[in-house]
């Protein structure tokens, strides 16, 4: 089992309208509810004013970060991934918010690698549709079982000029450290350094105490 961790550059500024309009309808979303969401992304200006230069550009993408509409926009944005990539018994997609997991299984690495190229090609279909581009090399390549250590890679997509995903002794989802064995080693030595830095402050602390 492998898993591919997937970053996505500048995710929430970048997601165009359009194509959000044109999946809310695949999704059903009642008339009143649509037109209420192209109103919001209708007629929508940036500005800046710096150095006594005032600058203003129409905006045409964006999920607002902060504000009660983007969250949804954005889980519409990923509803397509579901159903172009349906989970099976070696294939699932984890995602929360922007941080998308693609796991494949196959009795032979070999198998799995082609297995992984080919949902990336699904992937960057879709990221292609909604104004988003994945970064290859901030994305991370883990053998989840199975234990193959890091040294192997596989091409994002089929293409010839495709750039390529380097494999990790461990991978960082959702702020857990995640390696081959599942032993947590890296929180345990983030714990390590931890209880040493704290005992210096309190050791430290102390010390003030005593010669106030």
């Amino acid at each position: 089992m492998f898993g591919t961790f997937l970053d996505i550059t500048g995710t929430f500024d970048n997601v165009k309208w359009s194509p959000l309009i044109s999946q809310m309808n695949k999704l059903g979303a009642s008339l009143g509810t649509t037109r209420m969401v192209n109103s919001y992304m209708h007629n929508r200006w940036a500005d800046l004013s710096f150095e006594g230069i005032h600058y203003r550009r129409r905006l045409d993408r964006g999920c607002p970060q902060g504000s009660q509409l983007g969250p949804t926009l954005w889980k519409v944005a990923m509803t397509p991934i579901f159903g172009k990539i349906p989970k099976t018994v070696t294939t699932k997609v984890v995602a929360y918010a922007d941080d998308i997991l693609l796991m494949i299984g196959a009795a032979r690495p070999r198998t799995a690698f082609n297995r992984i190229v080919m949902n990336l090609d699904i992937l960057t279909d879709w990221a292609r549709m909604f104004g988003l581009e994945f970064s290859a090399s901030k994305s991370q390549l883990l053998s989840l079982k199975g234990g193959l250590k890091a040294g192997y890679s596989v091409n994002f997509y089929s293409r010839d000029d495709a750039p390529m995903i380097e494999s990790t002794a461990t991978a960082k989802y959702l702020g857990v450290c995640l390696d081959s064995r599942r032993s947590y080693w890296e929180h345990k030595t983030i714990s390590a350094k931890s209880k040493d830095m704290y005992g210096r402050m309190r050791r430290l602390r102390s010390a003030n105490w005593g010669m106030g």
